[in-house]
C-alpha cells in the first residue's frame, strides 16, 4: 500500500511486544513501513517523526486518558494523521483495520455486513458482483503477558450482487482463558469485497445464546419423545405434562435439600445451579 512513490506509514501502541511484532511484520508484508512501541508514557514527539505518521493504531490496554493525550499530540503534529483504536490484540486483525483505514473513503460495492444470531450467519449486501472473503478472528486465551488468537476463513470466492447470508461454522468458541477462568468474549469478523475492507465486533454471548435456544429445544424435543414413551396412548403435549407435573416435586426436594448444605456465602445462582444439574441427574427433569 503505498502513496505515490512512498509507502504509507504506520504506529502501532500496544502491550505485548510479541503480538507488535507480529502486527509490525505482517503490515510490511503489505507494504507499509511499521513499528510498534509499548511505552504508552514517553513524549510521541520526541521518539517519533510524527510528521511523516499517516496512521496511529492504539491498543486496548493503552489507558483511555493516556489514548486521548496521544490523540491531541498527534493531531497538534500531524493533523492529517489517522489514530484508530485496535479491536483486539489480535496482529491480523489489526493489519485488516490498517487496510481498513486507509480505504474508508472508497465506494465499494459492500454495504454494512452484521452478524444475524438468528440463523448464525454474517449479513452482508453487495452493489454489483465481487470476489468476497470472510474472515473470523477470536482470542483463544487473555493470560498475561501474551494473548493468544485463532482466526477462520468462513468463506473466500466470488459472489453476485444483492444480499447474502454467509453461515458460521459451529467451531468457533464463544468464551476465553482467562486468569480466573473462561467466559464470554466477543469475537471479530473482517469482511473483504474487492478492495474495500469491513471490521466489525461481534458481542460476547451472541454465539452462546443461539446455542442455549438450541439445546432447549433439542432438550425439550427429547423430553417429548420420551414423555410419549412412557406414557403411550396419550397426546404428547398431555404426555409431557404429566411427566413434569410429576417429577416437579421430586425436583423441588432436591433443590432445597443442596441449598440446605450449601456453604455460606456461596452465590444463590451457583447453588441453584449446582442443585439443577443434581436434580436432572436424579430424576431426569
Amino acid at each position: 500500500m503505498t502513496t505515490g512513490t512512498s509507502p504509507r506509514s504506520v504506529l502501532l501502541f500496544g502491550a505485548s511486544q510479541r503480538i507488535l511484532d507480529e502486527c509490525v511484520a505482517a503490515l510490511r508484508d503489505l507494504g507499509y513501513t511499521a513499528e510498534g512501541t509499548t511505552d504508552f508514557s514517553s513524549d510521541i514527539a520526541a521518539r517519533f517523526d510524527v510528521g511523516r505518521i499517516d496512521l496511529v493504531s492504539l491498543g486496548g490496554l493503552v489507558p483511555a486518558d493516556r489514548k486521548a493525550e496521544l490523540r491531541e499530540q498527534i493531531a497538534a503534529s500531524n493533523p492529517r494523521a489517522i489514530v484508530i483504536d485496535a479491536l483486539a490484540g489480535i496482529p491480523g486483525l489489526i493489519a485488516s483495520q490498517v487496510q481498513e483505514a486507509f480505504t474508508a473513503d472508497r465506494q465499494g460495492p459492500i454495504r454494512a455486513p452484521a452478524y444475524d444470531p438468528g440463523d448464525r450467519s454474517i449479513r452482508l449486501t453487495l452493489a454489483g458482483p465481487a470476489a468476497v472473503k470472510v474472515t473470523a478472528w477470536w482470542r483463544t486465551a487473555l493470560i498475561p503477558p501474551d494473548p493468544k488468537s485463532d482466526s477462520l476463513v468462513i468463506f473466500d470466492g466470488p459472489l453476485p450482487g444483492g444480499d447474502h447470508a454467509i453461515p458460521v461454522p459451529r467451531g468457533i468458541p464463544s468464551e476465553t482463558e482467562t486468569p480466573t477462568g473462561p467466559r464470554q468474549a466477543p469475537w471479530f469478523v473482517t469482511v473483504q469485497a474487492g478492495q474495500t475492507i469491513r471490521n466489525f465486533t461481534v458481542a460476547a454471548g451472541q454465539l452462546s445464546a443461539q446455542t442455549r435456544l438450541t439445546t432447549a429445544a433439542a432438550a425439550m424435543a427429547r423430553l417429548r419423545q420420551a414423555s410419549v414413551a412412557v406414557m403411550p396412548g396419550r397426546p404428547p403435549n398431555r404426555a409431557l405434562a404429566s411427566r413434569v407435573s410429576t417429577r416437579r416435586p421430586v425436583s423441588a426436594a432436591c433443590a432445597a435439600m443442596i441449598r440446605s448444605w450449601a456453604p455460606r456465602g456461596l452465590p444463590d445462582l451457583r447453588t441453584w445451579a449446582s442443585s439443577r444439574a443434581w436434580c436432572a441427574a436424579v430424576t431426569g427433569v
